[in-house]
């Protein structure tokens, strides 16, 4: 379930009530690396994570979107307050404080800065990711050698056995389809993320 339902509904929302939503997204999804990161510490596969495929949905979904949503209005508050300051400081320290919590939960890398396991859980599924495809690329290319050399086998074999040189070459070329659709399926099957 998504935390937002909807940040910009068409009706105006305060800046401390925006500022006071974005934070509560950055603790969630701190909860929510922090989880994955236990989890990783019990198992060497991201991909079997419960925990860890909340945390990229997370990322990945609306509760990132609504709090970029959030910080974008709180962004142009702050430009607009800068770039036309209102002419009385009768509410001087309010904004003073608006300014401040806008550059805690929005400013440059807010997500890093202001969470603590965000971006390492962020960038252990990475790395777990990167070197299980890898592994998967070191897989297809044993795969792929041995094949290679099983199909040099089954053509010195062709050669040594087959007299008629018509069947021989539509045999080398049934072989050679073979070669290209297997590289092919390859190429087009899905990969694990």
């Amino acid at each position: 379930m998504a935390f937002w339902a909807s940040p910009l509904s068409g009706q105006e929302v305060a800046i401390e009530e925006r500022i006071a939503e974005a934070e509560q997204v950055l603790r969630m999804l701190d909860a929510q690396a922090g989880g994955c990161l236990a989890q990783l510490a019990d198992t060497s596969d991201a991909g079997q994570s419960a925990m860890c495929a909340d945390f990229l949905a997370a990322i990945d979904g609306e509760n990132l979107a609504g709090y970029l949503a959030h910080c974008d209005a709180l962004k142009q508050w702050r430009d607009d307050y800068v770039e036309n300051p209102p002419a009385a400081a009768t509410e001087g320290e309010r904004d003073l404080q608006r300014l401040i919590g806008i550059e805690r939960t929005c400013g440059e890398n807010a997500l890093r800065r202001r969470t603590r396991f965000v971006a390492e859980a962020f960038d252990a599924i990475s790395t777990r990711r990167a070197s299980r495809l890898n592994g998967l690329s070191l897989q297809r290319r044993l795969g792929g050698i041995d094949f290679q050399s099983s199909l040099r086998g089954w053509r010195n074999e062709l050669n040594a056995t087959t007299p008629n040189h018509g069947i021989h070459n539509e045999t080398l070329r049934q072989f050679d389809q073979l070669e290209e659709e297997l590289i092919r399926q390859q190429i087009n099957r899905p990969q694990p993320f």
